[in-house]
C-alpha cells in the first residue's frame, strides 16, 4: 500500500496548507530515523496476539509522531517556533529514537534564543555517531557562542575524516574567517577540499570573497590577488575586485575592472556599471566620451538606456549639455517621469502624484505628499478606501497614524484599533504592521505602554517582530536594547546577512558605542552591494561619528547622489558639511529636502535643531 496523497485540511494565516490525512495514512507512512517519509514495507506474519498488538502500537505511534512533525513543519513556515518546537518534543515522544528529530529540536531550540538546550539536543543527536552534517551544526553553534576554538577542532576534525559534507561549506567557511583567522587551517580546507572539488584559482575566488565579506582586508587581498593571477580573465573575479574597490572608493581600480567586466561580457547591465562608475568618480567628461561608444546616440530621442546613468544621478541636463544638445529629449522627460516621482515625489504636484497609483509604492508615495501638503482629508478618504478592498498594508497603516497627530486630528484611538482589527481578520501582518501597533501604543497610551508591548512582541519570537522592536527602539532611544536584539538575531542565524551588518553599525552608532566596529561591520555589508546608498550612509555616518571627516564627506555626497530625496542621508550629509565648516552647503542640503516626508519625529527634531544651528553660525559669520 502506498503513501496517501495530501488532502487540504485547513489553513493557517490565510495561507492553503496541505496536511495528511493521519487515520488513514498512519498504516501507510511512517517516519525514518532520517526525516523523510517512506512506504512501510509488507509485514511479516504475526505469530501471535502480542506480535500483532507490538506492529498496530508501532504503526501507531509512526504515524503520530509523523502527524506531530508535520505540525512543525507548518507552525516554523509561519514563524510560530515555540509552538513547533512542542510539537518536534511531542514526535519524539512516539519515535524516542530519532536522531533527526533531535536535530530538529537543537535547530529550533537555536533560533528561540535557548542556546544552552540546542547544544544539549544537538549533543543526543550524535550520541554514538551522527551525520557529519550534525557536527557541522554543532561547529556553527559553538562558534557564535564564541567558542571558536572548540568549533574550529570539531571543523578540523571533519576535514582530516575525508568526509567533509557539501553543505558545510558555508558555515565552516563562516568560522575560518572570523578574527583572528587560522591560516595553517584556512590552508588546510583550502587543500583538503576546496581545491580538490574546485580547483585553485576558483578556491582562491571564493576564499578572497569570504574574507573580504569577513572584514579581513588583508588575508582577503592576498587570496584576491593569487586568484586574478591564476583567473586574469575571470569576470566574476573582475565583479569581486570591482565590489572591493568601490567598497574603499578607489576610484582608478574600480573603473579599471568596470571597464574589464564589460570587456568579458558586453551588456546594457554591464555598460550602465562602467558609466556610473565613472560618474560617481567624478570623471563626467570621460562619462560622456564613453557614452557613444556603448550606445547608438542616433537614437537619443528613443533610448532610455543612453540617459539612465544620468538620470540615476540626477545629471541628465549636464548630459544633454555634453551629448551636444539643448535639452533632454521630450519623450525622454515623459519616459522617465514616473521613475521620478517615485524616487522623489515631493517635487511634484499632489494630483500628479496620485495618479500615478498603480502599486503599493505609488499609492504610499501618492500618501506622502497629500500628509506632507497637509491634505488630511483626502488622504484619510484614500485610506478608507484601501481598507476595505484589501489593499492596505503596515507602512499606509503607520500614515494612518499620522492623521491622529494633526494638526487637526482626524482620526482617534478607537477608529486606529478597529482599523488594525479589521486589517488583522483580513491580511497577513508585516513588519511594518507590528511598527505601527507600538507607534499606536506610545501615542494614545505612552512608553511605558509601548514598551511592555515591545517585550511582548520579543517574546513571540517571529522575525517580524523582533525586526519591529529593533526600528522602533532606534526611533525613540534605546539604542542600547536595539544592539542587544541584533546581536541575539545574528547568533542564531547561519550566516551573516549583510542587512544584520548594516542595522548592527548603524544601532552602535546611535548609541555611540564601538564605533570603530560600526565602520567595519558597515563596510562588510557594503562589500556585498556597493551601489547601496543606505548602506554608503551608515558607512559614512560611522565614519564621522568616528572622527574621519574627510572619508565621511566623500562616503556621504555618494550616498545623497544615489538617493536625493532621502531625509536621513541629507541630515547626515548636513551635519558633516557643519562640521567641515561649510554651513551654507549644510543648510542648502537641508533646504532640498525641507518638504519631503518622514516618519520619524526624531529626525525631525534633529534637523531642526541643526537648521538653527546653522543660522547661528551663519549670523556670527562663523
Amino acid at each position: 500500500m502506498g503513501c496517501c496523497k495530501p488532502t487540504p485540511r485547513y489553513r493557517v494565516a490565510a495561507k492553503s496548507v496541505m496536511l495528511w490525512s493521519l487515520l488513514v495514512c498512519a498504516s501507510a507512512c511512517a517516519h525514518q530515523k532520517n526525516g523523510k517519509a517512506t512506504r512501510l514495507q509488507p509485514a511479516p506474519a504475526a505469530k501471535s496476539v502480542v506480535q500483532k498488538s507490538n506492529l498496530v502500537e508501532a504503526t501507531r505511534s509512526s504515524g503520530e509522531a509523523y502527524a506531530a512533525f508535520l505540525k512543525a513543519e507548518l507552525f516554523e513556515d509561519e514563524g510560530e517556533l515555540r509552538n513547533a518546537k512542542q510539537e518536534l518534543k511531542e514526535a519524539l515522544i512516539h519515535d524516542p529514537e530519532s536522531r533527526y528529530l533531535m536535530h530538529r529540536l537543537s535547530e529550533t531550540s537555536w533560533k528561540l534564543g535557548e542556546f544552552e538546550e540546542a547544544l544539549a539536543w544537538n549533543n543526543k543527536s550524535l550520541f554514538g555517531g551522527g551525520s557529519p552534517n550534525w557536527v557541522c551544526w554543532r561547529a556553527l553553534m559553538l562558534g557564535k557562542m564564541g567558542q571558536v576554538k572548540d568549533a574550529r577542532e570539531k571543523l578540523r576534525q571533519l576535514i582530516d575524516s575525508d568526509v567533509f559534507p557539501e553543505n558545510c561549506h558555508s558555515e565552516a567557511l563562516d568560522l575560518f574567517t572570523q578574527s583572528p583567522v587560522n591560516l595553517d587551517l584556512l590552508t588546510r580546507f583550502e587543500t583538503k577540499v576546496l581545491n580538490t572539488r574546485k580547483g585553485a584559482g576558483p578556491s582562491a575566488m571564493e576564499l578572497a570573497e569570504r574574507l573580504l565579506e569577513a572584514g579581513e582586508w588583508a588575508h582577503g587581498t592576498a587570496y584576491l590577488n593569487r586568484a586574478q593571477q591564476l583567473m586574469p580573465l575571470d569576470r566574476g573575479l573582475a565583479e569581486l575586485a570591482w565590489r572591493y574597490a568601490m567598497t574603499f572608493q578607489d576610484n582608478n581600480a574600480a573603473i579599471e575592472k568596470a571597464q574589464a567586466i564589460y570587456l568579458a561580457l558586453p551588456s546594457k547591465r554591464n555598460a550602465h556599471r562602467w558609466l556610473l562608475t565613472l560618474l560617481l568618480s567624478g570623471k563626467i567628461e570621460e562619462a560622456a566620451l564613453l557614452s557613444p561608444q556603448l550606445f547608438d546616440h542616433r537614437r537619443q530621442g528613443e533610448d532610455t538606456n543612453i540617459w539612465w546613468p544620468w538620470m540615476t544621478l540626477g545629471l541628465e541636463q549636464e548630459a544633454a549639455k555634453r551629448f551636444g544638445i539643448q535639452k533632454v529629449p521630450r519623450k525622454m522627460q515623459v519616459a522617465f517621469l514616473k521613475e521620478r516621482m517615485q524616487k522623489d515625489p515631493h517635487r511634484f504636484d499632489a494630483n500628479q502624484v496620485c495618479a500615478l497609483e498603480s502599486d503599493a509604492t505609488a499609492i504610499a508615495n501618492c500618501l506622502k505628499v497629500l500628509i506632507q501638503t497637509g491634505d488630511l482629508s483626502r488622504a484619510n478618504e484614500k485610506l478608507l478606501a484601501l481598507l476595505k478592498e484589501h489593499e492596505l498594508n503596515g507602512t499606509m497603516l503607520r500614515m494612518w497614524l499620522r492623521l491622529a497627530v494633526g494638526p487637526p486630528a482626524i482620526v482617534n484611538q478607537r477608529q486606529m484599533e478597529r482599523v488594525f482589527q479589521f486589517f488583522v481578520l483580513e491580511q497577513e501582518p508585516d513588519l511594518e504592521f507590528y511598527v505601527a501597533r507600538l507607534d499606536a501604543a506610545m501615542l494614545f497610551q505612552g512608553q511605558d505602554a509601548a514598551l511592555d508591548l515591545a517585550e511582548e512582541l520579543v517574546g513571540e519570537g517571529g522575525n517580524r517582530q523582533i525586526w519591529a522592536v529593533v526600528f522602533w527602539y532606534l526611533e525613540n532611544g534605546h539604542a542600547s536594547d536595539a544592539v542587544d536584539l541584533v546581536e541575539g538575531l545574528m547568533r542564531q542565524i547561519s550566516k551573516t546577512e549583510p542587512y544584520l551588518l548594516n542595522l548592527l553599525a548603524y544601532a552602535l552608532v546611535e548609541n555611540d558605542d564601538r564605533l570603530e566596529e560600526a565602520v567595519s561591520y558597515a563596510r562588510r555589508a557594503l562589500m556585498t552591494d556597493p551601489l547601496n546608498a543606505a548602506v554608503m550612509d551608515t558607512l559614512g555616518w560611522a565614519m564621522l561619528r568616528s572622527g574621519r571627516l574627510d572619508e565621511a564627506v566623500a562616503v556621504l555626497e555618494r550616498a545623497r547622489a544615489l538617493m536625493p530625496a532621502e531625509v536621513e542621508i541629507a541630515f547626515h550629509l548636513a551635519t558633516a558639511y557643519q562640521r567641515a565648516g561649510r554651513a551654507q552647503d549644510a543648510l542648502d542640503t537641508l533646504g532640498e529636502v525641507r518638504h519631503v516626508f518622514t516618519f520619524s519625529n526624531r529626525l525631525q527634531k534633529h534637523i531642526k535643531e541643526l537648521r538653527e544651528k546653522l543660522n547661528r553660525e551663519l549670523k556670527d559669520g562663523v
